[in-house]
């Protein structure tokens, strides 16, 4: 499997491998699959040190077309703004939480960043809840303060995909 180093984020990636250390320590089991950090057009930002999975793109997409659902769900039943949503599947759990927003200047709409998590059923959901929104300030400042992360936040899909498919160039 081909790494991603562009995905290993020298100050989110930490946090993220803090989340799923400190979820272990607290519960005496860890069980976290991969945990990510995307914006709400599924832009991968950051994955931890663990991740699981081949592709975090995919995930990242999943994450985001189910936060987008669950955004318009809030929407058309009139109720407050989406937080988290979560999907039960047997031994598996997949979680996705919105964090906060990124302000991208000159007039564009902010950025919504999500936290995914994909973790067997045995990770309590509401333990890592409560660390996320611990890092959550730390992981909005972060990326504001980066201009690679918030150039990547500020492409279109076109770019995004040359920007995969360089990526790809560079890692195989």
């Amino acid at each position: 499997m081909a790494t991603t180093p562009a995905l290993d984020h020298a100050i989110i990636t930490p946090l993220l491998d803090d989340l799923a250390r400190e979820h272990a320590r607290l519960t005496g089991f860890g069980g976290m699959r991969g945990i990510l950090l995307v914006d709400q057009d599924a832009k991968v930002i950051a994955k931890n040190s663990m991740f699981g999975l081949k592709k975090p793109w995919d995930m990242g997409g999943i994450a985001a077309a189910l936060h987008g659902v669950a955004k318009q769900a809030s929407q058309y039943f009139g109720c407050a703004a989406l937080d988290k949503v979560a999907i039960s599947f047997g031994n598996m759990q997949f979680f996705v939480q919105a964090i906060g927003t990124v302000d991208m200047g000159a007039g564009k709409a902010p950025r919504e960043l999500l936290l995914v998590i994909l973790a067997d059923e045995k990770v309590k959901m509401g333990i890592v809840l409560l660390q996320m929104k611990k890092i959550a300030g730390r992981i909005i400042t972060a990326i504001a303060a980066s201009q690679p992360d918030m150039h990547l936040l500020r492409l279109d899909e076109r770019s995004v995909k040359d920007f995969l498919q360089g990526l790809g160039k560079t890692t195989a």
